[in-house]
């Protein structure tokens, strides 16, 4: 069957490939930078392509600097949003969202000592800041069966610079157990109530603990609904700018180049027939009445 040696010559191109990649640490790099999981490819070799397949190739083909402007407002744009503006609108939502519900919903916190730009750029760069899955939110968040595993919650979420108050009173039934174990904790720092959930016995915290060992719990359940309504509204302002806004932009400074290049272009008016710089000579007088007679 002609398969067989296909299948038989892909086999061994494949194990050579592999075994220079194995032996070259260049192709090893290499490697790295485009490394995959399952199908989603790494972020930076996904933007490199898809700036260098679909930009480049556009500017290159482009028949005029109008069309390189429209491609660089349009295009470049499009991409540019698609791949850092979602992500980081999400991610500075998620921590907006910290201060009103006490969850911590990203990743990481932005480093202590940048400047303004510095921290914008954490949003938005594949290694910096981004909003927890759904699955991270539910490690994070679930299955809380005991006391050490509920002080390290505690620990994380004031190390994220989370409300432990306004965690723990997620929810009618959780802020009822809280109250009963640890009492009214709303105007407690975060040291201190980490401090009373250390010294209380754990039979004392059992109501929360039996409250926050399901996978789905108050927190799970309250961090993957706001996950879910900052997605959709990141999505929506991103939908409204490339759907509406940018064509608009777009739109806009196209009428004006053209409006410029028409004036530019436009064929200067025909001179006037007589002027002052036409004077008829006495020769031309005498001549002029010779001929009326």
């Amino acid at each position: 069957m002609i398969l067989t040696p296909v299948r038989k010559f892909a086999t061994k191109t494949c194990s050579n490939i592999g075994s220079n990649f194995a032996k070259s640490k260049t192709l090893q790099k290499v490697g790295k930078f485009f490394e995959a999981d399952g199908f989603n490819m790494g972020g930076a070799a996904f933007n490199t392509l898809i700036l260098s397949a679909v930009v480049a190739p556009r500017m290159i083909q482009a028949r005029d600097a109008d069309e390189r402007r429209e491609i660089l407002t349009r295009d470049a744009t499009t991409i540019l949003t698609l791949l850092f503006a979602m992500k980081g609108l999400k991610a500075g939502f998620s921590k907006a969202m910290s201060k009103v519900n006490g969850l911590v919903l990203t990743n990481k916190g932005a480093a202590e000592g940048k400047n303004v730009v510095a921290k914008a750029f954490d949003y938005i760069k594949p290694s910096g800041i981004s909003s927890l899955s759904s699955g991270q939110i539910t490690s994070k968040y679930g299955q809380i069966s005991t006391k050490d595993e509920l002080v390290k919650l505690l620990e994380y979420v004031k190390n994220g610079k989370g409300n432990i108050a306004k965690v723990l009173n997620t929810g009618k039934e959780l802020a009822g157990e809280t109250a009963n174990a640890l009492g009214d904790i709303s105007k407690k720092g975060a040291d201190e109530i980490i401090d009373m959930v250390k010294k209380a016995p754990e039979e004392k915290l059992s109501g929360i603990l039996n409250i926050l060992k399901d996978v789905e719990n108050p927190l799970t359940k309250a961090g993957k609904k706001v996950n879910a309504l900052l997605e959709a509204g990141s999505l929506g302002i991103i939908i409204s700018f490339l759907g509406f806004g940018l064509p608009a932009i777009n739109k806009k400074i196209t009428e004006k180049n053209h409006m410029k290049n028409k004036v530019l272009n436009r064929e200067p008016l025909p001179a006037p027939l007589f002027n002052n710089s036409l004077k008829i000579t006495p020769n031309q007088k005498e001549v002029f009445k010779q001929f009326l007679g």
